[in-house]
């Protein structure tokens, strides 16, 4: 650094370089969603070091928090040429396709993650999502059962796994899904609406309605619940 730099180096051990400590510098910005600090302190980074493909991804990270997901998407791809390997810039770029629709490329992105790293929770997930979204359901349940047996406690998936099998009609596994999501996170209303359903389809009218009731509870605006709820009472 010259004495002119606008920017002050980042203290760090002696072997980091420059371009590490900005990288630092930017994750910890990022970890306290500063993102605009992150942003300056990842590109000074990138200014420093341009083939560093770890800071790529973390800024393309920092792009999608900013909501500017084309500029996310070209670091992430940015940092797959440099690594073909960085299965966490795999993920990330895979779920820019799924949000775009686009997927095809989606999956392909996260069997690559899966390659890698069979263990890797964001790419098992993220596979699920897309067998969601192409209405896979039996691909979506094993895929979520293959991320859940990686993080257990990972709510969104369960409740998401639980949704897959109500599509599947196997509602003794929703109905296990939605209960284990309900007792480690009670404002969950989407779980309440999930068990509602399976318990209308096994008669029970009387627990519907009292879910539908749970679920208006905790978000008055949520019209579907009303509307199912008073359909209950005609039964």
């Amino acid at each position: 650094m010259t004495g002119k730099s606008k920017h002050k180096t980042p203290p760090g051990p002696a072997n980091e370089t420059d371009a590490e400590r900005y990288l630092r510098a930017g994750r910890e910005f990022f970890d306290h969603k500063d993102y605009a600090q992150a942003l300056k302190a990842f590109n000074k980074a990138l200014e420093l070091d341009p083939g560093h493909a770890e800071c790529l991804n973390e800024r393309g990270k920092n792009y999608y928090y900013m909501e500017e997901l084309d500029a996310a998407f070209e670091d992430f791809s940015a940092a797959i040429d440099l690594e073909p390997a960085l299965a966490d810039a795999l993920c990330n770029r895979g779920i820019i396709f799924y949000i775009n629709g686009e997927y095809a490329q989606a999956r392909e992105d996260f069997d690559a993650a899966l390659g890698i790293d069979p263990q890797n929770f964001t790419a098992a997930a993220g596979k699920g999502d897309v067998c969601m979204g192409s209405e896979d359901f039996a691909g979506a349940a094993e895929n979520y059962s293959r991320a859940l047996a990686i993080n257990p406690l990972e709510i969104d998936t369960l409740y998401k796994r639980g949704a897959t099998y109500l599509s599947l009609q196997q509602d003794a596994q929703a109905l296990a899904d939605f209960n284990r999501v309900i007792a480690a996170a009670p404002e969950y209303f989407e779980a309440y609406f999930g068990r509602a359903l399976v318990r209308f389809r096994q008669g029970d009218i009387d627990a519907a309605i009292e879910d539908y009731t749970r679920v208006i509870a905790v978000n008055k605006t949520y019209a579907e619940a009303f509307f199912m709820r008073g359909l209950m009472h005609k039964y």
